[in-house]
């Protein structure tokens, strides 16, 4: 993805388009995926701690949850993300930027 928009990005001024809308979509989906690998980071690291202390086990655990949460709705968020890219219209403006194999 990063290395697409970067291409995009970069010769954008030679593409016969507009290039700003796949752009777009590119960053979107890229920061999604950022995000959700910032939570599966964090989640690793979360689970590395052992404590015997009761309160920081659940101050822990809780943590964890809610990392959790927003995990699955960054990848709800992927999901369509990966739609919107996968769409009949963003392979029209490829086709469109780039031309028809």
């Amino acid at each position: 993805m990063q290395k697409l928009r970067y291409l995009l990005e970069f010769f954008s001024p030679v593409c016969r388009g507009d290039v700003s809308v796949l752009v777009k979509v590119l960053k979107g989906l890229q920061g999604v995926l950022g995000d959700f690998n910032d939570c599966c980071v964090q989640l690793a690291f979360l689970s590395s701690f052992s404590t015997d202390n009761g309160a920081e086990k659940r101050a822990i655990e809780a943590l964890g949850h809610a990392v959790d949460m927003r995990k699955h709705e960054y990848r709800s968020r992927i999901s369509e993300g990966f739609a919107v890219f996968g769409s009949e219209k963003t392979k029209n403006r490829f086709e469109k930027l780039f031309g028809k194999n």
